[in-house]
């Protein structure tokens, strides 16, 4: 094995800003009660959600803010960190770009819009928009250095070198800024000026975990063998995650005749590694599943479970492949497995109940339901799950809460929408359902099925005209659907008399 062979690159991550949007979640909402038509509420309460994690609650209110003031910059911009935290790239940037077309001044927008091409490894890209934000506030360290850390991951070293030497001559001693400097020493192939700054990086902050790492492999290189263990073994004091710093020992324990610890330090790398690796296939897998490559996802998934068999994401996320590929009993015991080691993860439960609900296992459903729905009341996939569920096992009242919960959280949801259409005319809340119709339609424009059902609703419910209107929509997005054929050609001169049944 070559000195470098197991060394893994870490993940380097920019958090977006949020900017200043305070204010408690009481005086938020009780302004809000008040004046329903100001947008100021809807920004505290999203950025307050956004912090707290709460995603889906925070989108809901966001977006009722969009809806009182379609091109709030400050309403884009927090619905582009929200999406962003998600990963849902399309999204952030369609959101940001918005917030920049309104508020073009705003040093914060170009920030995060750099951050968000950065996290989605367009480093070239992200440097354009870091630079903008850095020369409208050129006193923010936060955006010249990771102006700075960008010409480094896009292999322009000379130019980084350049801004880190600049900022150091400002900020003497910050000493994340000579730790970033010995990085690019190193990459220019300068040793001795890198080992320099990493010690006054350590001299400046002795619990830096990194700058240790750094020194130890300078003193490697330059067959300091003793000195490097003592640098990784201060590492793995300081940060006993640190996977390269336990290969690195591992090598050196083994160097020095300690078999015994080398193997030890050894388990203890391909352990962390496998972790690593396993979240990499998480994240890979969830772009795919993002994207609807179900199959790319699925093969992810199962990677990520050989390294790290409790990984609760891994298990979720191939529960809802599974679930959707109607393999219902191996989704059940996915969502099972995930909330053996996660017993508090309301969405793997939800879905459970759903998975339950569709193999006829009513009692069991129904408890995981009661109990998702009661962990997780303020996440849209909690909610949605469960009024699918509830749907499911034609519980109509248990549904209805739920679903209507689910459409406070997102707002104009397309799947939300048809799915209150099919309670209401199957629970025969006929006015309820009339009311919910159009909208459902209207979101949900290619769904031949919907129209098909809205077809047998209207019919029973004796308007003909409407009930081809929408039967013809359906016949035409599903050319080959008999069922779709049949119905409209029952409705063809059809008479009031003539009624089919829901």
């Amino acid at each position: 094995m070559s000195l470098h062979a197991a060394e893994v690159a870490p993940v380097d991550l920019k958090s977006p800003v949020e900017g200043d949007f305070a204010g408690s979640e009481k005086d938020a909402l009780d302004a809000l009660h008040h004046n329903p038509e100001r947008i100021g509420p809807y920004l505290q309460l999203g950025s307050f959600y956004n912090r707290q994690g709460k995603l889906d609650l925070a989108r809901s209110y966001l977006l009722r803010g969009l809806e009182t003031e379609p091109d709030s910059p400050g309403a884009h911009q927090l619905l582009a960190v929200n999406y962003a935290r998600r990963q849902m790239w399309d999204q952030a940037f369609a959101h940001i770009d918005k917030a920049i077309d309104s508020q073009p001044s705003n040093p914060v927008l170009f920030y995060n819009r750099g951050a968000f091409l950065y996290n989605t490894q367009r480093y070239d890209e992200a440097l354009e928009p870091f630079r903008k934000a850095h020369e409208m506030e050129p006193q923010n360290l936060r955006y010249h250095r990771d102006y700075a850390s960008s010409l480094e991951a896009a292999g322009r070293h000379e130019e980084c070198l350049a801004e880190l030497t600049a900022l150091l001559q400002s900020h003497t001693r910050e000493a994340g800024l000579y730790y970033d400097r010995a990085h690019s020493w190193m990459k220019l192939g300068e040793t001795e000026k890198a080992r320099l700054d990493a010690r006054k990086a350590v001299s400046l902050r002795p619990d830096l975990a990194g700058a240790h790492y750094l020194l130890g492999k300078i003193h490697e290189q330059d067959g300091e063998s003793s000195r490097a263990l003592a640098a990784y073994s201060r590492v793995v004091e300081l940060e006993p995650g640190h996977f390269n710093a336990r290969y690195r020992l591992s090598l050196m324990h083994m160097r020095h005749g300690d078999r015994e610890e080398g193997r030890r330090q050894l388990d203890t790398y391909r352990s962390l590694k496998d972790n690593v690796d396993a979240r990499n296939a998480v994240l890979r897998g969830g772009d795919a599943f993002r994207a609807g490559n179900y199959g790319a996802a699925e093969a992810q998934y199962r990677e990520a479970l050989e390294r790290d068999p409790d990984n609760t994401q891994a298990l979720y996320y191939l529960g809802l492949i599974q679930k959707r590929k109607g393999q219902l009993t191996e989704a059940a015991e996915s969502f099972h497995k995930a909330l053996a080691v996660q017993p508090d993860l309301a969405v793997a439960r939800a879905n459970l109940g759903l998975t339950l609900a569709g193999l006829g296992q009513a009692d069991q459903a129904r408890i995981h339901l009661r109990q998702a729905m009661g962990a997780g009341p303020d996440d849209f996939e909690v909610a949605y799950a469960a009024g699918r569920g509830y749907l499911t096992l034609r519980d109509f009242t248990a549904a209805e809460n739920p679903l209507l919960r689910s459409l406070e959280l997102w707002p104009g949801h397309p799947r939300v929408l048809a799915d209150l259409f099919r309670l209401y005319a199957l629970w025969g809340r006929i006015d309820a359902a009339r009311k919910q119709i159009g909208p459902a339609i209207e979101a949900n424009p290619d769904d031949s099925r919907l129209h098909y059902l809205a077809g047998l609703f209207w019919a029973g419910d004796g308007q003909f005209d409407r009930a081809r209107d929408v039967l013809r929509v359906a016949a035409r997005l599903s050319p080959n659907d008999v069922k779709v054929a049949r119905l409209l050609s029952r409705m063809e001169g059809m008479t009031a008399s003539e009624v089919p049944s829901r």
